[in-house]
């Protein structure tokens, strides 16, 4: 990169010095980060030591107690105590190769009591509540013996040992011994030793799922994972290291697991220079996570959590003397790491940096000891290499520790615009903590630091920074400055920032990360071929968000990581740089590209193309991250670099090149950095078609700092104010929020001042009216802009509650349109001396369909919005707007007694709702087919009347004297087709949602049984489409000797589909089809899901990837057709009947 002066430049009268800055951070600490419904840094998870309670492995006691209690650190893991107690088992005399369940009764209870009078252990319990024990190799069963001439038998008799073992050698805590391990790791890297142990990876597999099933069986309580992943390396043989290893355990296994664990270590190879190190910390960490993720949800239809069980950095050295400087590759990947994996806190149940304690088990054949520990002994250094009786003090490693000590709150938007500067930051009270890494390894980064969404200034900062020095050393820096507006980061470094506030810092703001996978993975590249993909169901309601793709690959390297890429048909550039190095030291790339994406082109189903101009390699997951803001918390200047500055006279200039081409920037000032309170000294200076422009002004103080900032055209005028309302009423002591309209909304200066006319009855601030005594007051607002002013009548007095429209007639009986805003305005009192209560969603909106048959209002479905504002303030105008969905079903078409209805109300402080509501109000949706109801009996074949879009097909009947459609035809070979033919562009979607109800009997079948079907199929003839066919559909099956039903696709399952619980006569069942349109039948996708509505089971939503060329053809031709039928209903002696047809809803997005 060029070099250039810096971001901010000091002026002074002796010279002018630059502060270099190339990143730029950005923390917004009034908004808090939210993933999966997860928002807290919790210790327990993330700060988590490789030991157990009590170890011998100690100095002493108070030394483990005073690390674990003045670190706040937790223990996580053992994996000794299983194998051990394995070794010493004897075989049952009577059911050989099967452990003696009375042995291990009588040695629990020993262990037990052991533990009972361990009063030091009892006083570290709530330090182990996630503790987690593991199996190793030595334990599978493969005829070893032990020393008592026992070998475990088989998978099922090694799993009655895990049961065995948790039932007799855990009490609950203190004098009934120790507290039962919260989870349980199957084996420890099992797959790497697949071929010593004379096995094979899917018998690995398959003996995982034998202990998971024993252990749940008694122990419901404690998690099962595995399979310990040991170096990772997916993109090995074109992907078949992939397929050989997690692919194999999550089809074997994986429905069978509570949590997927895996290690994650950089690997120096053995050479100290840094440049010549395998890291996996970066973009290969990334690809790692996603490529499960991504299988587990296609093949699961879940995400299962991780365990990340070991991670850090390989041995630099081993069998060699104890050297301080090699405890930095761990130093450095702890940190390094550990910032990815907070990037998932709704995945991850617990992360472990890899150290032991003291490991004398370790120790090399030559006598030295083990190099990844925590603790050594003090003689090591002292010309005693090989000393191993203490005293045992902490290694460089214990830094680790002593950086992240104090760390914890809740997480806030955080952000850099550098991939190799990683960045995280929470709140806590009245401070705030940053954490900046880096994953440059080759030198320093400086980096600005910029705080955001907080008035309040802070009294100190208080910095640690660990680092290796020249000479290789692990340092870790420790200081506080009363200001920090940018810090240098060395190589591979990271530092913990805390910012100390005299008051809290409270985020009250929220954001909403989601991620979203593609319905297909791990494709092959083929150049100048598109990879086409669908992502399905994405959330995008905010008003305010950016996203980014993740876009998995391996390739080999001097392949192009450059792709062209379309989002909804519109091209995405894809950045040069992506998390972390080249990964020119390993034998392929193999990493995630994040690539931001216009949020505006976001679509509820995205249509995403990635294509080469070279072969080879593979796209090995695809996935959409979505964050959803409350506000516009990314439109901000940027900071333009400053190339050069010097002082002539009494002026300085200043030259940048890298400015916005033909655009605008503007000059900063400030009198300090503390602040944050900068100036605009010159504003609307036009650069030239190369960005290029020299600034000069005159120095006006002894020191000041400069900013050069992307700034705006010459201001647009102010051209109107108004304030609403015109007048209003407030209690003594109460507050009232006044709205106000400045145009235009792009208007330069939108200054207001505001006074009244008597601050003893009330004053102003900021258009929030205070109440002081009994009277009245203008309020007025003047722009600073123009001089615009207008006005509103206050009157201070006693009030009562009320909420009410602004205009009622705004809303009744007006048409509003799918895929607009509502805008909603109401005038709102809590009542004297109460205010809205807060926290709260402050004002509540909801536009409800109401179904009012039987003679009572019950709520269908709400749509809903919320003005935040209004919380804490006793009255005023309050105004949200209520998005309408594309999906939504017009006025005309809702079912009988259905109706839309506007209601709006507050909770009060005085424990009261206000409330108010207004109803018709009409939709219009003019994508929406009508939904079909059968409200008319005794319909055998043709068109039904009154039903433009259904036709009963060849002995299809559809009859019954309640109005309900009985679903059967005399062969249950014929199908009901719907009559519309559907015609799709790319991207658009078709949903097909069916309501039946199950009136009828069934026996358990004798064989799978398939019982009804609904989809698409390529043309409106009659003929049965089949479990196996063309058609783009999903069937009900009833499993063979059970009565659990599920959704499948021919004769494979979509999702995690299962219903376990048996379908009972009455049950409302509730089956959802909806097929998105890709660039060819193979990207063509179709999500099912069945819902009982009866007792609420639930098949989630299962998807489909690609579709027969014909059903292609069909919708990009002619036209396609919905259809549903029954099938064979005595199939398997299952002797099906009762299966009614209530409604068919269609909606078609073209």
């Amino acid at each position: 990169m060029e070099k250039r002066v810096g971001n901010i430049i000091a002026v002074a009268a002796l010279g002018l010095t630059g502060a270099a800055a190339q990143v730029s951070v950005d923390i917004n600490l009034d908004t808090r980060h939210e993933v999966g419904g997860v928002s807290e840094f919790d210790r327990e998870t993330y700060m988590v030591l490789h030991a157990s309670a009590g170890e011998n492995t100690w100095d002493s006691e108070e030394q483990e107690s005073a690390f674990l209690n003045d670190y706040d650190v937790y223990l996580g893991r053992a994996n000794g105590t299983l194998p051990w107690n394995l070794s010493q088992t004897t075989e049952d005399p009577s059911k050989p190769g099967w452990c003696d369940h009375a042995n291990m009764l009588s040695r629990g209870n020993s262990a037990r009591s052991t533990y009972a009078s361990d009063t030091h252990a009892h006083s570290l319990e709530s330090r182990a509540r996630k503790m987690m024990i593991g199996g190793q190799e030595g334990m599978y069963p493969n005829g070893q013996t032990n020393g008592n001439g026992f070998a475990v038998g088989s998978y099922e008799a090694l799993a009655d040992f895990y049961e065995q073992f948790l039932t007799d050698f855990y009490g609950t805590g203190g004098t009934d011994g120790a507290p039962k391990p919260a989870m349980v790791e199957v084996m420890n890297e099992p797959f790497v030793k697949a071929d010593e142990l004379g096995t094979t990876r899917a018998n690995i597999s398959r003996l995982h799922t034998n202990v998971a099933a024993a252990i749940h069986n008694s122990h419901p309580d404690v998690m099962v994972g595995g399979y310990c992943a040991a170096h990772p390396q997916y993109e090995g043989s074109n992907f078949g290291h992939w397929e050989d290893n997690w692919k194999t355990f999550i089809d074997i296994a994986g429905e069978h697991m509570d949590f997927f664990s895996l290690h994650l270590y950089d690997n120096p190879g053995g050479s100290t220079n840094v440049l010549e190190h395998q890291y996996r910390s970066g973009s290969n960490v990334e690809a790692l996570l996603d490529m499960i993720e991504h299988y587990s949800m296609l093949t699961l239809g879940e995400i299962k959590p991780f365990n990340i069980s070991e991670f850090g950095s390989l041995s630099v050295e081993s069998d060699v003397p104890y050297n301080p400087k090699n405890d930095w590759v761990d130093v450095r990947s702890y940190s390094t790491i550990l910032m990815q994996l907070l990037e998932r806190p709704d995945r991850m149940i617990q992360t472990i940096p890899f150290m032991m304690v003291q490991a004398e088990w370790g120790r090399s054949a030559n006598g030295y000891p083990y190099p990844t520990r925590l603790l050594y002994d003090e003689d090591e250094l002292l010309g005693s290499p090989k000393d191993k009786d203490g005293p045992f003090v902490f290694t460089e490693r214990i830094k680790y520790w002593e950086l992240w000590k104090e760390v914890q709150g809740t997480r806030v938007d955080s952000i850099s615009d550098d991939p190799d500067i990683q960045v995280d930051a929470y709140v806590d009270e009245t401070n705030a903590f940053v954490i900046v890494s880096s994953l440059d390894h080759t030198g320093p980064q400086t980096v600005d630091l910029n705080l955001f969404g907080t008035s309040r200034l802070f009294n100190a900062v208080e910095v640690k920074h660990t680092y290796a020095d020249a000479a290789g050393n692990v340092v870790l820096d420790h200081y506080v400055t009363n200001e920090l507006a940018s810090m240098t980061l060395p190589a591979s470094s990271t530092a913990v920032i805390k910012y100390q506030f005299s008051a809290p810092v409270v985020p009250e703001k929220t954001e909403i990360e989601s991620k979203y996978y593609a319905t297909t993975y791990l494709q092959p590249i083929t150049a100048g071929t598109p990879v086409v993909f669908s992502i399905t169901n994405v959330n995008t309601s905010a008003r305010y968000g950016e996203a980014v793709l993740r876009l998995g690959l391996g390739r080999a390297h001097g392949l192009s990581l450059q792709p062209v890429l379309t989002v909804n048909g519109t091209e995405v550039p894809v950045p040069e740089d992506w998390r972390g190095y080249d990964q020119s030291t390993r034998d392929s790339f193999f990493g995630v590209l994040e690539i931001p994406v216009p949020y505006e082109l976001l679509q509820s189903n995205n249509t995403v193309s990635v294509q080469f101009e070279d072969n080879g390699g593979h796209v090995s997951s695809v996935a959409l991250q979505v964050f959803e803001f409350e506000s516009d918390i990314r439109t901000r200047a940027r900071m333009i670099p400053i190339d050069s500055a010097v002082i002539r006279g009494s002026e300085f200039v200043l030259e940048v090149t890298d400015g916005p081409t033909n655009g605008w920037i503007e000059l900063h000032a400030a009198t300090n950095l503390v602040s944050g309170n900068w100036r605009v000294q010159q504003e609307s200076l036009p650069t030239d078609a190369l960005g290029q422009r020299i600034v000069t002004n005159l120095i006006t103080a002894p020191q000041e700092f400069y900013r050069i900032v992307e700034g705006s055209a010459p201001g647009i005028p102010v051209s109107g104010f108004t304030l609403d309302p015109d007048s209003g009423s407030v209690s003594t002591g109460g507050t009232f929020r006044l709205l106000y309209l400045l145009s235009p909304d792009d208007a330069a200066d939108r200054s207001i001042i505001w006074s009244s006319s008597d601050p003893a009855v009330a004053t102003v601030s900021g258009g929030i009216v205070s109440g002081l005594s009994m009277g009245s007051a203008i309020i007025t607002g003047e722009t600073v802009d123009g001089g615009f002013t207008d006005s509103c009548s206050i009157s201070v007095g006693t009030t009562t509650a009320d909420i009410v429209f602004d205009d009622v007639n705004a809303y009744k009986n007006r048409h509003f349109t799918n895929g607009t805003y509502m805008t909603v305005k109401t005038e709102y009192d809590a009542g004297a001396g109460h205010a809205v209560l807060s926290p709260s969603d402050g004002i509540s909106y909801k536009l409800r369909q109401i179904d009012s048959s039987g003679g009572s209002w019950s709520v269908v479905k709400d749509y809903a919005a919320n003005d935040a504002g209004a919380a804490g303030t006793s009255a005023g105008v309050s105004e949200a707007q209520i998005r309408i969905p594309e999906d939504i079903i017009p006025s005309d078409q809702l079912p009988a007694d259905n109706f839309y209805y506007l209601f709006a109300s507050f909770d009060s402080t005085d424990g009261g709702r206000e409330s108010v509501g207004t109803q018709p109000v009409i939709i219009e949706n003019p994508a929406w087919v009508p939904v079909i109801a059968f409200t008319a009996p005794d319909y055998v074949d043709g068109i039904l009347d009154g039903q433009l879009f259904f036709t009963a097909e060849s002995g299809w009947a559809v009859s019954d004297s309640t109005g309900d459609g009985m679903a059967f035809t005399p062969d249950n070979q014929s199908a009901a087709v719907l009559t519309n033919a559907v015609q799709l562009g790319v991207g658009g979607t078709y949903s097909l949602t069916i309501n039946m109800e199950f009136s009828g009997t069934y026996s358990t079948p004798t064989a799978w049984a398939y019982v009804f079907l609904a989809g698409m199929k390529d043309s409106n003839a009659a003929a049965s489409v089949g479990v196996a066919g063309t058609a783009a559909d999903a069937n009900l099956q009833i499993y063979t000797g059970e009565d659990k039903y599920r959704l499948l696709n021919e004769y494979s399952s979509i999702g995690a589909s299962t219903i376990a619980n048996t379908l009972d006569a009455g049950d409302i069942l509730q089956f959802e089809y909806q097929l998105t349109l890709g660039i060819d039948a193979a990207s063509t996708s179709y999500t099912v899901r069945l819902q009982n509505l009866t007792d609420g089971d639930d098949t989630g939503i299962g998807t489909v990837s690609g579709v027969d060329d014909a059903i292609y053809n069909a919708l990009t031709g002619s036209g396609a057709y919905g259809f549903f039928q029954s099938h064979n209903l005595t199939q398997g002696d299952v002797g099906f009947n009762g299966l009614q047809v209530n409604s068919v809803a269609v909606s078609i997005v073209p």
